[in-house]
């Protein structure tokens, strides 16, 4: 399923409340420190747990995974653009409902995207992801348990904060608490 079919689901139930309730709902799941689109548990005990890790990622991800199946490579590795991609393709399909109602911004293509998907591979908070190869494992894991239909754990995506964020500033904010803090960056 894309990242678009992902999202215009989660958004239906908030559309039959109103153009407010989209806003709100896309708003707080776009949010950087507990959003929904990126956090695998946006409302951990200790904060949000799970950066990059959200079953929009992970379902968009296991789209690219099962692409490669059967495919042969040398050396086992992190498919990193696939990953990067997949957070744009999160981050643009929210976007598209940013204003309440679906807006097409046309297709999936580096003209469209291609500003998008530099801020999030040059961005601190991809950066710190990979640095760390246990975070990588974990998001594996999800999207190895989604393909094999494992159960996951109920996760609550209701946002604690209703702050809205760039996505410059997400790119470089969404880091999960056991990391050092984001360097700050200059504007």
């Amino acid at each position: 399923m894309t990242a678009l079919a992902l999202i215009q689901k989660a958004v239906k139930p908030h559309q039959q409340k109103g153009t407010a309730a989209v806003v709100k709902y896309v708003n707080d799941a776009l949010d950087p420190i507990s959003g929904a689109a990126y956090w695998a548990n946006p409302e951990g005990a200790n904060g949000p747990e799970g950066a990059f890790q959200s079953d929009f990622i992970v379902k968009t991800l296991a789209e690219h995974v099962k692409a490669m199946e059967g495919s042969q490579l040398e050396v086992s590795h992190f498919p990193i653009g696939a990953f990067i991609l997949a957070i744009t393709a999160v981050s643009r399909a929210f976007l598209m409902f940013s204003t309440g109602a679906f807006i097409n911004a046309g297709s999936f293509s580096k003209e469209n995207i291609g500003n998008l998907t530099t801020e999030w591979s040059d961005g601190a908070a991809v950066k710190t992801f990979l640095a760390k190869t246990h975070r990588m494992d974990e998001l594996l894991n999800r999207i190895d348990d989604f393909l094999n239909k494992k159960p996951t754990p109920q996760q609550t995506r209701t946002a604690t904060q209703n702050q809205y964020c760039t996505l410059s500033k997400a790119a470089a904010t969404i880091v999960d608490q056991s990391s050092p803090p984001a360097p700050e960056v200059d504007e």
